[in-house]
């Protein structure tokens, strides 16, 4: 599998811009309209085997690409769209709220110790764990930010802390263009 920044290396934006177009589901391009990034993103098909996962790309640009996989379920796209989200954000004002769900939000620590990813980064949500330091130091927050956005607006839960989920709603009321 390519590291993040072998593929961005070895395979150019004009790579990605050229993949056929995809149509995200009913749910997702809407929101993408909440959040003001309809006319901001360009869907792709993501065909070629060496990429195991869907991947957001900076263009450079005001527009992002994001390049999604065949087999990928809804949650996939959401998360994707949370890092082009994120990336229109003032990130500043959304990294308090992040670091609380990382506090809030992180596995037990019997759990922690029985991983083999030990050594990751891991947040709880339901009954589901990820990781959000697989990409690097310089990407936690982004990744957090598009693990929770995914969960939250792709309708899997809440978070278990009233506080944070009346926070992180009202954070995405902020963000939202459609308010």
């Amino acid at each position: 599998m390519l590291q993040f920044i072998q593929f961005l290396l070895e395979y150019p934006i004009s790579y990605f811009e050229d993949l056929p177009d995809a149509t995200p589901p009913k749910a997702v391009e809407a929101a993408a309209e909440r959040f003001g990034l309809s006319d901001h993103i360009k869907w792709k098909w993501l065909k070629n085997k060496q990429f195991t996962h869907s991947c957001e790309l900076d263009t450079g640009t005001p527009d992002g690409i994001i390049a999604m996989r065949p087999e990928d379920i809804r949650e996939n796209w959401f998360h994707e769209l949370g890092h082009e989200v994120f990336d229109h954000s003032d990130k500043d004002s959304i990294k308090p709220l992040l670091d609380r769900i990382k506090v809030e939000c992180r596995p037990s620590h019997e759990w922690l110790k029985q991983q083999t990813g030990a050594h990751y980064k891991w947040i709880q949500l339901g009954e589901w764990k990820y990781t959000y330091s697989h990409s690097g130091k310089q990407y936690e927050y982004d990744e957090l930010f598009a693990i929770t956005f995914a969960f939250v607006v792709d309708d899997h839960g809440k978070f278990k802390d009233a506080d944070v989920q009346k926070d992180y709603d009202a954070m995405l009321e902020r963000l939202s263009k459609r308010s």
